[in-house]
């Protein structure tokens, strides 16, 4: 089994060196960056970056099957499972992912506070 979250990380680390600059996303979000980020806009980046350090392939999830176009959404698929910056350990099936479940990302934060209280 591989754990992703070291490239999440990674690009996260750049995000937030170019915080001041990056003016498309609202009111200079206090939690920005995080993974729902990534997910929207630097996804593609994300799974080139995967792909050469775990090998598999960078897809698209409308190269899995056409009906996924609309999401337009790159992600890192290996040995049966598919990975992007919010499921460092891989789901079985595109529909398993929180960007095809349109989670949004207050969910996202919500959930990510709630699990991190457990913990």
């Amino acid at each position: 089994m591989i754990d992703t979250s070291d490239i999440t990380a990674e690009i996260l680390s750049r995000l937030a060196k170019l915080k001041p600059i990056l003016n498309h996303f609202p009111g200079n979000l206090p939690d920005f960056p995080n993974p729902w980020d990534i997910n929207c806009g630097w996804c593609e980046e994300w799974a080139i970056m995967a792909e050469e350090r775990y090998g598999g392939e960078m897809i698209w999830l409308d190269q899995i099957d056409e009906s996924y176009f609309d999401f337009g959404h790159a992600v890192l698929r290996l040995n049966g499972k598919l990975y992007d910056s919010q499921h460092p350990n891989g789901v079985a099936s595109p529909n398993d992912l929180d960007l095809v479940n349109r989670i949004s990302r207050e969910e996202f934060l919500q959930r990510k506070n709630q699990f991190d209280k457990n913990f």
